[in-house]
């Protein structure tokens, strides 16, 4: 014969809380107290100059640089720039805004600054000459541009 097993119910009342003392309680939805808090400002970050830039073209097209005019581009970062400490400066796919220009000699690409946050931060790096003689950028084309001057990423 099976025993029936029957739980008790729990009868007991809900216990008060216990005095918060100073703290408040806020309904919600409503604002938050104004309460002061303690941010410790993030450091200047520095991109060193000799600093390399991956850079790739995002086109699905092939681009064909125009030879008697620069041509205004913006590259993607091809892969995460990190600092010495490993600590990430900028996330690949980062743009970075800049200008090809054809010379007798082939392409060049300057960058003039990357986007971090919605932010322009101004930096000064070019390519060596992309493909000499070549005024054509491929799809997915990564070109190396080094930094020639110290960038500095502040807030």
């Amino acid at each position: 014969m099976a025993e029936d097993s029957v739980e008790a119910e729990n009868t007991e009342e809900p216990e008060e809380p216990e005095d918060v003392g100073s703290i408040g309680v806020v309904e919600f939805g409503q604002p938050l107290p104004n309460v002061a808090t303690s941010v410790t400002p993030a450091s200047p970050l520095l991109i060193p100059a000799g600093t390399v830039l991956p850079l790739r073209y995002p086109g699905t097209a092939p681009l064909r640089l125009p030879a008697d005019a620069p041509w205004q581009e913006v590259l993607l970062l091809n892969e995460p720039l990190l600092d010495r400490t490993g600590t990430l400066i900028a996330p690949a796919g980062s743009p970075v805004i800049g200008q090809f220009e054809v010379t007798e000699e082939g392409s060049v690409f300057t960058a003039r600054a990357i986007v971090l946050e919605g932010r322009n931060i101004r930096l000064d790096a070019a390519t060596e000459t992309i493909e000499p003689r070549s005024d054509l950028i491929q799809p997915n084309q990564v070109i190396e541009a080094q930094l020639s001057d110290n960038a500095l990423i502040s807030d």
